[in-house]
């Protein structure tokens, strides 16, 4: 075992390894600063690395299972996206069940309903949806809990795929897979990102994620005190730039495979947030150290100390010391770039203990 920074350790004398998917290139990667934390989009600077993408705010037209064509989250589409995803061979996410073993399983604070509470019916069916924000229509899935109560608040989970995919696919038991845990606890939200290939955009994204939340918890009965975002690569970016741009209205993130905030420190983030971070040491798209950027960053935002304790699932550590409510974890792990089959049920022990 090795010291890495301040504050982190990794593993060492492992075999590193490539992608076990198809090979992505960088420029099919996330955030246009995938090798290292130089750039900053949060002052402006586009996170999409394709050139030949649409300008910010361009519309894309967005196909949601049309006739004849793949179904998103299928085997044929898994097999045909597998640059953000896991092969669906080797993917082993948990059933959903009890918590880590570190607290009892239940939110610890009373809720704050938002104003959809009280509706005997949601407004907003499950599924695939649209919205228009800034005169662009976006696209999402929209995932409501069995049995949804409208007097009951729950908390909303945000999920941003990774670039070239979508929030149908991550949605999917063969990528993030997040029903698996959350789906009969939290309102699940799969966003769509714009452009070919689609890639996570911070001028025009974090308004479409304000007009979300604003639209969901007018419609749906929101645990406002339970606001989380996660992502991967792309996805995991932006989640880092939400905990920084929006640290006022989410509870906690998660990010995966991706790197930032950017700027952080210089006056730009708002808010506290509590933080669960994985990258995989041997990720060949986006280098290993932009995930213990992040990790820096975030304990020293949330003033945690070195020690480190172990922590369910079995690749996680947890600091001491951090300010109340504002935990930060660190998971590394051996996968690549791809999703790790431990976070569907790390995150979701994570987030229902805050």
């Amino acid at each position: 075992m090795r010291r890495s920074g301040q504050y982190g350790w990794t593993t060492q004398g492992r075999r590193r390894r490539g992608l076990t998917g198809p090979a992505l290139g960088l420029s099919m990667a996330c955030a246009g600063a995938c090798a290292s934390d130089g750039a900053d989009p949060i002052a402006g600077e586009a996170t999409r690395g394709m050139s030949g993408s649409p300008a910010v705010g361009e519309p894309q037209a967005v196909p949601l299972d049309p006739a004849g064509s793949v179904v998103p989250g299928s085997e044929e589409d898994a097999a045909g996206l597998g640059g953000e995803a896991q092969d669906p061979a080797v993917i082993a996410n948990p059933e959903p069940g009890a918590g880590d073993g570190e607290g009892d399983g239940a939110f610890p604070e009373p809720p704050t309903g938002s104003a959809g509470c009280g509706q005997a019916s949601p407004p907003l069916a499950a599924g695939d949806r649209a919205l228009t924000v800034d005169g662009v229509a976006r696209s999402y899935v929209l995932d409501l809990p069995n049995g949804y109560d409208g007097e009951r608040p729950y908390p909303i989970v945000f999920a941003f795929h990774g670039a070239t995919t979508s929030g149908r696919f991550f949605r999917s038991a063969f990528y993030g897979n997040l029903l698996s845990t959350m789906a009969d606890e939290a309102i699940l939200v799969h966003p769509d990102a714009l452009g070919d290939p689609s890639a996570w955009d911070n001028q025009a994204d974090v308004p479409f994620f304000d007009a979300l939340l604003t639209e969901l918890s007018a419609a749906l009965c929101v645990d406002e005190a339970r606001v989380f975002a996660t992502g991967h690569s792309s996805g995991g970016f932006f989640t880092n730039t939400l905990g920084c741009q929006r640290g006022d209205v989410l509870r906690a993130i998660a990010p995966i495979s991706g790197g930032g905030p950017f700027g952080f420190g210089a006056g730009s983030c708002t808010g506290q947030v509590a933080v669960w971070v994985a990258h995989a040491e041997n990720d060949e798209t986006v280098a290993f150290e932009n995930g213990e950027n992040s990790r820096d960053r975030w304990l020293s935002a949330n003033a945690c100390s070195p020690e480190i304790r172990p922590i369910t699932p079995d690749p996680c550590v947890e600091y001491s010391g951090c300010a109340a409510g504002s935990a930060v974890r660190w998971c590394v792990y051996q996968d690549g770039h791809d999703w790790p089959d431990f976070a569907p049920a790390g995150i979701w022990d994570f987030f229902r203990d805050l």
